[in-house]
């Protein structure tokens, strides 16, 4: 059976693929195990009946499988058998702390996809505190931290409880890279919106103005930021 017919009934016969997908075990072209782990991803959304043992035996153990339902998790979070989301949210916490360059990239791509009128904060917020804290998180990339400036002027107190969760030090430890740069720069870009955000408020927090200010001054004594933090002063001080 060829691929495209196997689509056709995933799409419109489901129980016909069983001797199919059995004998598909058996192929090791990577591309053709990733579309069948599509395939087998939105069956499950739709919920067809052993969609899930079937999605699961064929992922298991393969990290380009699973970085490939992570992608469509991401890229289709919400779905019409599934309009709140909550398969694409079970891939994304499945598999949030296994190390493997894949599985880590579909991560770092889920906050280029995620804009608030595609996918609400609200709905993320509990797995992003987990991302955070969890092995998938790769502190060479930016990609949070701009997702958090985003949406910092909205959901302040969030963002900045998820900030307090990333490791901050191994941020700064990492051995520099092409986007060491812009993390330093989004780092304090981050850091003055929340301190701008307590500072408006008739009321500030004080826990938080001690926590960013902790923040500022190990970063003040850190000479790689230096620059930085200059380039950033000099923007408040026009």
């Amino acid at each position: 059976m060829k691929l495209d017919k196997a689509q056709y009934y995933a799409h419109h016969d489901f129980s016909r693929l069983e001797n199919y997908l059995i004998r598909a075990q058996k192929i090791e072209n990577e591309n053709f195990k990733r579309n069948i782990s599509a395939m087998l991803y939105f069956a499950w959304v739709r919920k067809y009946p052993k969609a899930e043992q079937y999605l699961f035996e064929h992922i298991e153990n393969d990290t380009k499988c699973i970085a490939e339902v992570i992608h469509y998790a991401l890229t289709n979070f919400y779905f019409e058998d599934d309009t709140k989301g909550e398969k694409a949210l079970y891939i994304l916490n499945k598999y949030i702390d296994i190390e493997d360059e894949h599985i880590a990239h579909q991560y770092d791509c889920c906050f280029l996809h995620y804009k608030e009128a595609n996918v609400t904060f609200k709905s993320l917020y509990p797995f992003i505190i987990r991302y955070v804290q969890s092995k998938s998180l790769n502190s060479k990339k930016y990609y949070v931290l701009e997702y958090l400036i985003e949406n910092s002027a909205k959901y302040a107190d969030e963002c900045l409880l998820i900030f307090k969760k990333m490791k901050l030090d191994e941020y700064r430890k990492k051995t520099d890279n092409e986007f060491s740069s812009t993390i330093k720069e989004k780092q304090i870009e981050l850091l003055m919106g929340f301190y701008n955000l307590q500072s408006k408020q008739s009321k500030p927090n004080k826990k938080s103005i001690k926590y960013l200010d902790n923040v500022f001054n190990q970063l003040f004594a850190d000479l790689s930021y230096k620059s930085h933090i200059d380039k950033a002063l000099d923007l408040v001080s026009k």
